[in-house]
């Protein structure tokens, strides 16, 4: 232990003696190790840190109901169902159904949209945690039809208002109604997901005052048993496992079939993991999200890698100025084993500095990247990235194993027991050569360029792919639109005040100058909703399972619509009509649909749709929803419009219907007006001013240009996120690599001088040298970017999935990062060559 601690002593003075080279290594290894620390770090938060009350007894697990005659035939749970479970009891010790919703929180005369979660009585409980100020919700309070209107707060809005003690005597306003803050939640608890942050939490007997376009569209009472809108969770006994609970449930579910066959025919109440990252009611596979996230970790290795094989080569450079002081001792009789450990160790300290600050800088970048989350999406993020001891743990292990890789070759090299020629006076000078030709450094340099340029070309990649998805269009033009967000339910309107606020929105906008035309959609392209169904032509009505499903089933996206929406956009119709004012305001009879060229070509290859009858299949309505029975009615199709994307990563235009805006209730819509310039930027403040003249109590969420809109949009935000991540890893493995060629060219250079000085002696010129030294930096970074050049486009053709519209042969991508790296490399290596041809012949063969 003494003589340990005598070479941390060593190692320590040896360093402080030479600062220049001790915060370069330690810079490097920040780059290397914080960038592995930062993603580790995400993938904890996501994917491994377990959620708060984890720690109770018994299994927190996803309660699902499941029709057993078909696959994937989940739904969710009615309220008089949850209570059946809740009372029979069974393997579950708590069981408990919640449901979220964008509600309208108003604060200083402004409605903002916030995520809300409308729980049970026993949903704290279930998931292991209780109020850390006040209290939870009574069963009273959950009760379908209550007049209380408590609401318990998260902390994260606690701590806003300095842990004020008084806050159990406020009020929020949401939705236009008031609540009485109850409780506060536990830090850092987001329900069942490690990424919603919930705000507010609700009893069920609120839900038909807050719920929204997520819940179903059947509109019945939350008390109805057809009004299916709750998840449930559970958290089994200690000691039973999954496996047993669904035995013990199968007894159950036959006995809730046999008292309710209407509501309970063919479904057995199942068990499995609860997923962390999403919130449905048929069980998710977080495992499908490993794949891309150990990518993601196994690129920025490569960071790491670099650093390393920059490190070795520094390491090298820096032992060998005491190739003679080690010969020394290996004479006088220290163990070779002893000089090992203190190379070791000297290693060991510069990757626990660069561990400890590379921690830091990717604790502070991480928390930028979950701060930009939260500016593009409708609801507070609760993704928890903070340093815990994992996370701890994992960069000491990136430190360890940078040890490893850069310390332990270089420090067996050194001390290997050749006393003759490092007893030399030429002892440090440039020695180890492979295949006669490259030296070990030059390898090291060249594996550092095939790594650098090969992720430097798949952020490329990614940079031009963000680039693409930024000035993308759905299939119309952008440009002269301005959209404005508008909820009416959010400030408490009911049906018939939100249809008058929508009616006055569209009549003042239409005559407002300076607008051509204007139009409501429930769902806008690009944007962060969707709504989905399943229709066919008329007839028997299909499931998803039936194999004459194929063909005649087709998975559509459903926008609800007002008249003069396809002028508004600047396309026109291809067969058929747009919606008519009467059926904006109101449907009777059978009702008109609007489908797109690809589901008339799906459904009616041959034939003219219009005037045929479209429905919806038996499975169908919104996500996760069984339809009523008005939704069973067939539907007249009286236009064909072109093909729209309504995501930004299709690759071609999905099938798409429209519906009328007098047949349905959609509270959320998104107003369109098309501005007569060109530029709808200019518009925008019009469009705000109007929308105020119409209603000045109406929420408005944003009014901006369709164009910002999308830019802003979280689709965008995804693939700006990633080139920058990704360009993050390439320019630190080239910023590594240049300074590694750099440094070996200065090396080689420095114990070099009398050769320089020799062949200048002899008749050499500066050129001469120059352009020996320059050839030579330039062999190597020719193999390492040919060497790159292959391996970048062998990993862009392998992540062509998730790189947008980008070919992993892009020649501007190929080109541009070829030639910054080959650049760059060649100014770090003109420095050391001029340096070179300024060597004075006499002072060379003087020194020597």
């Amino acid at each position: 232990m003494w003589t340990l601690w005598q070479d941390v002593r060593y190692s320590a003075r040896l360093l402080a003696r030479h600062p220049g080279f001790t915060l370069t290594a330690i810079g490097v290894l920040t780059l290397g190790i914080g960038v592995n620390a930062g993603i580790f770090g995400i993938i904890n938060g996501l994917l491994i840190r377990p959620l708060a009350g984890a720690d109770a007894p018994g299994e927190v697990v996803g309660v699902y109901s499941h029709d057993r005659t078909t696959q994937r035939g989940f739904r969710s749970f009615s309220y008089p169902g949850f209570v059946d479970l809740r009372e029979a009891g069974g393997p579950l010790q708590h069981v408990a159904a919640h449901n979220v919703a964008l509600a309208g929180v108003t604060e200083n005369g402004a409605t903002r949209q916030t995520m809300v979660d409308i729980v049970s009585r026993d949903y704290f409980t279930a998931l292991g945690v209780a109020p850390v100020y006040g209290r939870g919700f009574t069963i009273d309070e959950e009760r379908p039809g209550t007049t209380a209107r408590p609401v318990i707060v998260s902390y994260a809005l606690w701590e806003r208002v300095n842990f004020d003690p008084d806050i159990l005597k406020t009020t929020v306003r949401i939705n236009g109604g008031d609540y009485g803050v109850i409780g506060v939640a536990p830090p850092r608890f987001s329900g069942t997901t490690s990424i919603i942050g919930t705000e507010y939490f609700l009893p069920l007997g609120v839900h038909d005052a807050v719920e929204s376009d997520f819940d179903s569209r059947d509109h019945f009472d939350f008390a109805d048993r057809r009004n299916r809108s709750l998840m449930v969770v559970g958290r089994l006994k200690p000691g039973v496992t999954r496996a047993q609970a669904n035995e013990q449930l199968k007894v159950l579910s036959a006995a809730h079939e046999q008292a309710y066959p209407a509501e309970n025919k063919n479904q057995d109440v199942e068990v499995h993991p609860l997923s962390r990252l999403s919130i449905s009611s048929s069980p998710q596979n977080d495992a499908d999200l490993w794949a891309p996230f150990v990518l993601l970790q196994g690129l920025a290795a490569c960071v790491l890698i670099t650093s390393c094989l920059n490190l070795a080569n520094m390491m090298l450079a820096f032992g060998s100025a005491r190739q003679k002081e080690i010969a020394i001792r290996l004479a006088v009789g220290g163990a070779r084993s002893r000089i090992v450990r203190q190379l070791l160790v000297q290693g060991l300290m510069i990757s626990v500095a660069g561990g400890a600050v590379g921690l830091i800088v990717s604790a502070w970048a991480t928390q930028l990247l979950v701060a930009g989350m939260g500016t593009v999406l409708p609801f507070a993020i609760s993704f928890d990235v903070a340093v815990d001891h994992r996370v701890i743990v994992a960069t000491f292990a990136f430190s360890a194993l940078a040890t490893i890789a850069f310390g332990l070759w270089p420090a067996l090299r050194l001390s290997r027991p050749d006393l003759l020629s490092s007893l030399k006076d030429q002892a440090g000078e440039v020695s180890g050569k492979i295949a006669g030709r490259f030296t070990v450094r030059g390898v090291l340099v060249t594996a550092q360029m095939a790594l650098s340029l090969a992720l430097l070309l798949l952020s490329g990649l990614f940079v031009r792919g963000a680039a693409a998805g930024a000035s993308a269009n759905p299939g119309f033009a952008l440009e002269p639109l301005v959209l404005a967000h508008i909820e009416p339910k959010l400030g408490g309107y009911d049906s018939a005040r939100a249809r008058e606020a929508h009616r006055a929105v569209l009549e003042r906008l239409r005559s407002t100058p300076g607008i051509e035309s204007v139009a409501e959609a429930s769902v806008i392209p690009f944007g962060d909703y969707s709504t989905g169904a399943a229709v066919q032509r008329e007839g028997p009505r299909l499931k998803n399972e039936d194999p004459e499903a194929s063909g005649k089933l087709a998975h559509v996206h459903t926008y609800t619509i007002t008249s003069d929406y396809f002028r508004t956009l600047g396309l026109t119709m291809m067969r058929g009509r747009e919606f008519t004012a009467a059926e904006e305001a109101a449907v009777g009879g059978v009702p008109p649909v609007i489908i797109d060229d690809g589901l008339a070509n799906r459904l009616f290859a041959n034939e003219n749709p219009i005037g045929q009858l479209l429905q919806y299949g038996a499975d169908s309505g919104p996500i996760d929803t069984p339809m009523s029975g008005a939704d069973a009615k067939p539907m007249v199709i009286v236009g064909v419009a072109p093909g729209v994307k309504h995501d930004l990563f299709e690759n071609r235009p999905e099938p798409h219907i429209y519906v009328p805006a007098g047949g349905e209730e959609a509270t959320r819509m998104f107003v369109y007006a098309r501005a007569a310039a060109q530029n709808g930027d200019g518009m925008v403040e019009t469009v705000r001013t109007q929308l105020r003249a119409a209603d000045a109590n109406l929420p408005i969420m944003y009014v901006k240009s369709f164009r910002s809109q999308h830019e802003g949009s979280a689709q965008v935000w995804l693939l700006r996120a990633g080139a920058k991540l990704f360009l993050t890893l390439g320019l630190a493995a080239a910023f590594v690599a240049v300074i590694g060629l750099y440094g070996v060219r200065s090396y080689l250079v420095s114990r070099r001088t009398r050769e320089f000085g020799v062949r200048m002696a002899v008749g050499a010129s500066p050129v001469d040298v120059l352009r020996l030294v320059l050839r030579e930096a330039i062999t190597t970074t020719a193999v390492g970017l040919t060497i790159g050049l292959v391996l970048g486009v062998m990993l862009g053709w392998g992540l062509s999935f998730v790189i947008y519209q980008v070919s992993p042969y892009d020649p501007i991508t190929l080109a541009g990062s070829t030639g910054l790296l080959a650049i760059s490399s060649i100014v770090a290596s003109l420095i050391p060559a001029r340096r070179a041809a300024n060597v004075l012949p006499m002072t060379a063969l003087r020194n020597d």
